[in-house]
């Protein structure tokens, strides 16, 4: 947990804190933000934004000679700055710190009355658009969005107590950040505080997380990426990947080296029984039976009288009636 205290009278320099503050993203929710003044006009549109929109309190303290006292105030999410400030707390010499609520807490959970909010978005596939004639809106007509996003916007708006009126972003695109530091779409639109919020569903990525905050996810898309494959090309000499040089090698060797000893110890030196005892280990090295050489050999020689045997004539017998 963070708490940061800023204490300054000067107009000039909380107004330029806030905005910096706020441009350069350093007030997340997590943060606690304390501002610590004496009167100082704290309606000044900068700094009454970033109390309005972050986790934060105004500790307004009385400058009067000869008292000590100061109350605690929070504004409240797209509050006037004409409206007046939430009283929290307040603290004196005497009675020392009286809370009336607790100081921080989710002032986001439900607006105290309706709030009208600015939603941008754009049609997809799954969010259809339709313009209807209106008069007050930029151009005679305004949008009407239908789809299932809507629906989820429909389902906040009940529960926070907010209404809300959709805007197209100009240059029609969802949005991101470029390398120039510029932020275009609806993401800009939002970083510009154009607008209150934008309606995806939006795909989270780096460049946009450093320029918006997202809210929990409300949907998960399985995204696959296809590309074409090329020819396939077969290499006659790729059996032996699967095994090192070296590995071939002393297989090889040692397979020379039981042939060698089979021919040795072999008592029998008929040229069939030698072919049969050579090639044994070859065809087991080539994952084959025992004889499957010598067999292949046979069934190639016996293939003739095979086929004479088979067609040989088969005698008909016909009766007649």
């Amino acid at each position: 947990m963070v708490v940061v205290v800023v204490v300054s009278d000067d107009p000039v320099f909380l107004a330029s804190f806030a905005q910096q503050a706020r441009e350069g993203r350093l007030l997340v929710w997590a943060t606690r933000l304390i501002v610590v003044t004496r009167r100082a006009p704290h309606r000044l549109h900068p700094l009454h934004q970033t109390l309005a929109l972050t986790n934060s309190l105004l500790l307004l303290v009385d400058g009067t000679a000869g008292v000590s006292r100061a109350s605690v105030k929070a504004v409240l999410p797209f509050q006037s700055p004409r409206d007046a400030v939430l009283w929290r707390a307040s603290w004196t010499v005497g009675h020392g710190l009286q809370l009336s609520q607790p100081l921080f807490w989710d002032k986001f959970n439900k607006f105290s009355k309706e709030t009208s909010l600015i939603v941008t978005m754009e049609p997809n596939d799954r969010n259809t658009v339709v313009m209807v004639p209106d008069p007050t809106a930029p151009g005679g007509e305004r949008p009407v969005f239908k789809g299932y996003m809507i629906t989820v916007i429909e389902y906040l708006a009940q529960g926070l107590n907010f209404s809300c009126t959709f805007r197209r972003p100009p240059d029609g695109v969802w949005g991101m950040k470029l390398k120039n530091g510029s932020v275009i779409g609806m993401v800009g639109q939002v970083h510009r505080e154009e607008v209150n919020m934008a309606l995806g569903p939006f795909a989270i990525n780096a460049a946009r997380y450093e320029a918006v905050d997202f809210t929990w996810p409300v949907e998960y898309m399985s995204v696959k990426v296809f590309a074409g494959r090329e020819t396939p090309e077969i290499d006659p000499w790729g059996f032996l990947l699967p095994l090192g040089p070296w590995v071939w090698a002393m297989v090889l060797a040692f397979l020379l080296l039981l042939e060698l000893a089979s021919f040795l110890l072999s008592y029998k030196f008929s040229p069939y029984e030698l072919t049969s005892k050579n090639l044994s280990f070859t065809s087991i090295m080539l994952r084959q039976c025992e004889n499957f050489i010598i067999r292949l050999r046979n069934d190639i020689n016996c293939s003739c009288s095979y086929v004479e045997k088979r067609i040989s004539p088969v005698p008909i017998l016909m009766m007649n009636k």
